[in-house]
């Protein structure tokens, strides 16, 4: 499918970003190989998700891990409302800013807010982990609270064997059934690449 390319390893990292990966490199230190703490290459694809979103307004992370996205969200003070949804609550989620996020256990695919209620909604890195009828659920989901923007990553053209948390592939079928209206950027990786998803959901209304 038509798409950008974004070599996310050369991609830099902004100040924002650099703040928010310092403290959870004092808190947790360096070990990516620990599950929820990020490499480098991971905190340069959440600056790029960082930079495309708009500024301003609402925003509703799905999936959150340990707060990684929501924290920078907060951190540039350019939100009047930020919520965190997980369908678990991560004990290890780094209340960096949590006087200015909300923390709530929920599913992607039941998700307790009216139509429209966010100008962003964002969802790096969870489509993967879920079964069939939960992720076409999950989709209608995140479409309806959203009123401006839709953000997702996946990864993409995962290898064989793919990772044992992960219940399907994304190849360019899957992203042209699902996504046939997005603005696609394959962020591309030494090892691994993944594509970043952008829906406007003003313009499909």
């Amino acid at each position: 499918m038509p798409h950008r390319l974004v070599e996310v390893e050369d991609y830099p990292a902004g100040e924002t970003t650099r703040s928010v990966q310092a403290a959870y490199e004092r808190a947790y230190g360096h070990d990516s190989k620990q599950p929820g703490v990020y490499a480098p290459r991971d905190w340069s694809r959440l600056s790029f998700a960082l930079d495309q979103t708009i500024k301003g307004g609402t925003v509703l992370d799905i999936g959150s891990n340990r707060g990684q996205f929501p924290n920078m969200l907060a951190e540039t003070e350019r939100y009047r409302r930020i919520v965190s949804v997980d369908v678990t609550l991560n004990r290890n989620f780094l209340p960096l800013h949590m006087d200015a996020i909300e923390y709530l256990k929920m599913s992607v695919a039941d998700l307790e807010f009216d139509d429209r209620s966010f100008d962003v909604v964002t969802c790096f890195e969870v489509l993967e982990h879920l079964e069939p009828e939960i992720l076409l659920a999950g989709l209608s989901e995140l479409r309806r609270v959203c009123k401006r923007q839709l953000l997702i990553s996946v990864p993409y053209a995962e290898a064989p064997p793919i990772f044992r948390g992960h219940r399907r592939r994304f190849v360019d079928a899957d992203l042209a059934e699902l996504f046939p209206h997005a603005d696609l950027t394959l962020l591309k990786g030494r090892n691994s690449q993944w594509m970043f998803i952008e829906e406007d959901l003003e313009t499909l209304a």
